[in-house]
């Protein structure tokens, strides 16, 4: 059988209409030719012909219809004629009979589960207008206002008005007049004057956000994530960092790259999808590997002390049997210092490690010091450990340039050699006001 055979077939039937519920004696009647166009592009709304006969709604008990078309349904069918008592939808229970449910409990927004999306945008949210982009998603996102609204007040969920806040870009629907009277009706206009982000962990996603300050009261906000590599739109990426301060991002994520890129040289060949364009360590030359079996595991959070920091395994992002343990542990000082820990041990002999930090920022080295130069500030990165380890840069220019990048991608590395006693990297970042 054709797919086209396979759809029609799937197809709803006279049989598969809701038990009870009479099918139209003539044949169903479609909006005027250009209707339907018209009215999707101004409301939203699509006229569909009409599966059965209009009318008050019905009240259905014990009705049955019948298995064979065009046959009438059972004569034992009983209609009840009474109008719904209020808004709502009827619902089909297994037992063959048809109750009424108000609108409030038939919300779909009012569920756990649209909570927990509610709560999303906020968690990762890194300044208003910027986010936590990891996988082929955007650091700069723009949300419906009316939406936005809406959802906050079905949900109670009310962090997520932050999304709203200046200077943020707000999707008001042009050129979609329907998107636009959504606005209109549920946005009342109102933005955050301020936003104070706070520290959150989404086990599930397995994502962490700790917010710092500087001496200089300006938020230092430090993201991770421990998810396997086997997410929608994936990119090998377990364990990556993205540091991001006074609505300037440092050590960033690649975001996407240009599907026919991955086509032509591979997905994880591609630097903005695999590791190798991403804040994570190479172990003997070998990036992480793309699978579900492939990740991380958030091992501690703790935000309640001065320094707050999170702890992750990520060895079995990497397809490299030696190796037993990696170990990366991530602190925000109080001062709001940044400091990068990795740890790693093998089984067998032991392996060179590279460690990278990623940026579209200019960037100088200097030995075992480098400086990412931002519009407001600077981040000053200093090697901790091992001893006489330096600095290495390299910009991306041929792979961002073939992926639509405005800038080239820089990797900022050095490397941790087998015959050092412990295989410990530590790396320290302080973001300085530009003079």
């Amino acid at each position: 059988m054709s797919d086209r055979e396979l759809r029609r077939a799937a197809r709803p039937t006279l049989d598969s209409f809701p038990r009870g519920l009479t099918p139209a004696a003539s044949p169903p009647v479609g909006p005027p030719r250009g209707t339907t166009k018209f009215l999707r592009y101004w409301t939203g709304f699509t006229l569909r012909p009409l599966p059965y006969l209009p009318g008050p709604a019905l009240s259905v008990r014990g009705t049955r219809a019948s298995s064979v078309p065009g046959r009438a349904a059972s004569p034992s069918s009983r209609l009840s004629m009474a109008p719904v008592p209020s808004p709502g939808v009827l619902l089909l229970d297994t037992d063959g009979s048809v109750r009424h449910v108000g609108a409030a409990a038939a919300s779909l927004l009012g569920t756990d589960r649209m909570k927990t999306i509610a709560t999303y945008p906020p968690s990762v949210m890194l300044s208003p207008g910027k986010y936590f982009s990891y996988s082929d998603s955007d650091e700069e996102t723009s949300f419906h206002p009316g939406f936005v609204q809406r959802i906050a007040e079905r949900t109670g969920v009310e962090d997520l008005y932050a999304v709203l806040a200046e200077p943020g870009e707000l999707r008001a629907g042009f050129p979609y007049f329907h998107r636009v009277w959504r606005a209109l009706l549920w946005w009342d206009g109102t933005r955050p004057e301020r936003v104070t982000l706070k520290d959150a962990y989404l086990p599930d996603s397995r994502i962490v956000r700790l917010v710092g300050e500087t001496p200089s009261q300006k938020p230092v906000v430090l993201a991770t994530k421990a998810m396997h590599n086997a997410v929608p739109h994936n990119q090998n990426d377990v364990g990556v960092i993205v540091l991001h301060a006074d609505g300037e991002t440092f050590i960033c994520d690649p975001e996407r790259g240009v599907y026919d890129q991955y086509k032509i040289h591979g997905r994880y060949n591609v630097p903005f999808a695999g590791s190798y364009g991403h804040s994570v360590p190479r172990i003997g030359g070998i990036e992480q590997s793309a699978g579900p079996s492939f990740e991380g595991e958030i091992l501690e959070v703790d935000v309640d002390g001065e320094a707050k920091h999170v702890e992750m395994r990520i060895e079995r992002a990497y397809d490299v049997p030696e190796l037993a343990v990696a170990h990366r542990a991530l602190t925000v000082t109080p001062e709001g210092e940044v400091e990068v820990e990795d740890t790693f041990t093998f089984s067998g002999d032991p392996k060179p490690v590279e460690e990278a930090f990623v940026t579209w920022l200019d960037t100088t080295v200097d030995g075992a010091r480098a400086v990412m130069q931002g519009e407001k500030n600077r981040l000053e990165l200093t090697i901790e450990a091992p001893e006489n380890a330096a600095f290495d840069l390299e910009v991306l220019k041929e792979a961002s340039e073939a992926n639509n990048k405005e800038v080239p991608l820089k990797r900022l590395t050095f490397m941790i050699d087998p015959s050092d006693e412990e295989m410990t990297a530590r790396v320290r970042a302080r973001v300085v006001p530009t003079a």
